[in-house]
């Protein structure tokens, strides 16, 4: 099955910035 790497980029960055 295949993430959307757009959904995971976004995620990504929120936790970026929250971290």
């Amino acid at each position: 099955r295949t993430f959307n790497a757009k959904l995971i980029k976004e995620l990504f960055g929120l936790v970026a910035e929250a971290a």
